[in-house]
């Protein structure tokens, strides 16, 4: 199947590369064995195209969207990303309802039916997306041949119709199991963006997932659970890599990176 990763546009001054997105991607692409791309809205129109005005903003990533034309469009949306990514999956349902359209990140996994109530979402898929993402294109792949499960995969919320009725429901399935063994994830695909493109600007690296406090006003538990850590060889790989790409600057974007 054909994936689409999407980063959405939301600043005129910050244009980070999208890690997140390139960890997920180089997972599908290993273990599932899909042909996925990854689009970075904000980088391309914001500070590539320099586009300003907000509705040319927003209709040229309808285009681009619609022209990738990909079996699962994946949205990343963190709280300040919602109001765009609410216009823009209205948007791509209007020009074509049967996109299917899966989003991830923070919000949505935090308030996942508040999410599907305001925009037009097929799909959400919460906390750690690797795992989760390809068993929701294993199930999408089901569909096409007539044999669907979507209640089976854990981790996804989803628009269940009962054509009967004419009506529809929304349906969280169970969470999914944290991956416990971080070695086991390939390194992000640096080979997707144009990751000399983004100029001087740190590039973050996750050493570790989740946090050994359970402060009660932080997110970090609810998404990434107990803390895990990649190997150190693992860390040193991405660093090899972003500098063989040219990359200066490198941050370490984990929740507490130094924590013994």
């Amino acid at each position: 199947m054909k994936v689409l990763l999407v980063n959405p546009y939301w600043s005129y001054e910050q244009s980070d590369l999208p890690t997140n997105l390139l960890e997920l991607a180089a997972y599908i692409r290993l273990e599932g064995g899909h042909d996925v791309r990854v689009l970075d809205l904000n980088f391309v129109l914001l500070h590539e195209k320099k586009l300003r005005n907000p509705d040319r903003v927003h209709d040229a990533s309808v285009r681009l969207i619609m022209g990738e034309k990909a079996d699962l469009v994946g949205i990343t949306c963190n709280t300040i990303h919602v109001p765009g990514v609410v216009r823009l999956v209205n948007s791509l349902k209007e020009a074509d309802d049967r996109i299917r359209i899966a989003l991830g990140g923070i919000h949505p996994t935090l308030r996942p039916m508040e999410m599907m109530m305001l925009c037009r979402a097929d799909y959400i898929v919460q906390g750690e997306g690797e795992t989760v993402f390809v068993s929701l294109l294993e199930a999408i792949g089901g569909a096409i041949n007539g044999n669907a499960r979507l209640e089976d995969v854990k981790g996804i919320v989803f628009r269940k119709k009962d054509l009967q009725r004419r009506r529809e429901s929304i349906v969280q399935n169970k969470p999914p199991a944290l991956i416990k063994d971080l070695s086991k994830l390939p390194a992000p695909a640096y080979d997707l963006l144009p990751v000399e493109k983004y100029g001087k600007k740190p590039v973050f690296i996750m050493a570790s997932r989740g946090c050994g406090f359970s402060c009660f006003f932080c997110s970090a538990n609810k998404i990434w659970g107990f803390q895990r850590r990649l190997p150190a060889r693992k860390v040193i790989e991405q660093v090899r890599i972003l500098k063989e790409k040219g990359v200066e600057n490198i941050s370490f974007g984990d929740d507490c990176f130094t924590l013994d």
